[in-house]
């Protein structure tokens, strides 16, 4: 009985530790989703930024240049900041979508750790009835 006891620990334990290390790679593979996000919004971001600062710099040239080229010029800056403003909010979007992936994965590997304790709980329960 103590070895059947113990057998049943034994595969408990193993239970748990593949649990909680499944647990762990799902938390890793979401970190990774939300770092890729993130530098995927920044790499937005600074394209944006790029693509504004050339179009500010045309748009002075062209003002220089004639009244014809100012309006124009204004045209782009005015659809620039469209342009910046949803690429903006796309960014705020996209890092929303993964701080919430990163909370669900957390909530996720917390309830696998949680779910792990139970059985581990359950198993040294098991074992202890086994015992007696």
């Amino acid at each position: 009985r103590e070895l059947k006891a113990k057998e049943a620990e034994d595969v408990q334990r193993r239970r748990s530790l593949e649990i909680e290390a499944s647990a762990a790679r799902e938390l890793e593979a979401a970190r990774k989703r939300v770092e890729e996000e993130v530098i995927r919004a920044r790499v937005e971001a600074e394209a944006a930024e790029t693509a504004r600062q050339r179009a500010l710099e045309d748009a002075e040239r062209a003002k220089r240049d004639s009244e014809r080229l100012k309006r124009e010029s204004q045209d782009m800056v005015r659809q620039l900041r469209e342009e910046t403003e949803r690429v903006r909010r796309e960014s705020e979007a996209i890092m929303e979508q993964a701080r919430q992936e990163a909370e669900r994965a957390r909530r996720d590997a917390e309830e696998a750790r949680r779910q792990a304790q139970r059985e581990r709980e359950l198993a040294l329960q098991e074992a202890e009835h086994a015992k007696e």
